[in-house]
């Protein structure tokens, strides 16, 4: 159940129109395969409290786009990292998101598991168990040792 009621379209300013616009017909839409918007045609999530604030929530849209897909790193890697958040921050809407689109981008099921039960993952290549080591050492000692 979302705090906040759901902004329709029709009571939208311009700017809020406009960044409604972007969000739905940008790089995310495809991705998210349906999940984006409601049966009603509104936004869900964080999107939808974009549109509270339209000039911050342009800026955040567009950090958000960087980080997914202007990145070095691999859709597979980037999935890794928004799962291990969300499981280690119990962030059950990024997981909705995200674990579909893991198993889509090449992430194995027992993978995705394996995270979801916050257990040490024991497969994957040799850069996702990188980062895995990555993130377990930030997590657990908020800092990374010379050796990962």
């Amino acid at each position: 159940m979302s705090r906040l009621n759901k902004l329709p379209k029709s009571a939208m300013t311009h700017e809020q129109s406009a960044l409604y616009d972007e969000i739905v017909s940008g790089r995310r839409a495809v991705s998210f395969a349906g999940k984006l918007m409601d049966d009603e045609a509104m936004l869900t999530g964080p999107f939808d409290v974009m549109l509270r604030n339209p000039g911050w929530g342009k800026h955040l849209s567009r950090l958000g786009e960087c980080l997914r897909f202007e990145s070095s790193l691999s859709q597979v890697q980037i999935e890794l990292l928004i799962l291990l958040v969300s499981a280690e921050w119990q962030c059950e809407y990024e997981w909705y998101f995200h674990a579909p689109l893991a198993e889509k981008v090449g992430l194995e099921r027992s993978l995705i598991e394996e995270i979801r039960l916050s257990k040490k993952i024991s497969s994957g290549s040799p850069a996702l168990l990188a980062l895995y080591n990555l993130f377990d050492e930030i997590r657990k000692y908020k800092r990374v040792s010379d050796q990962t």
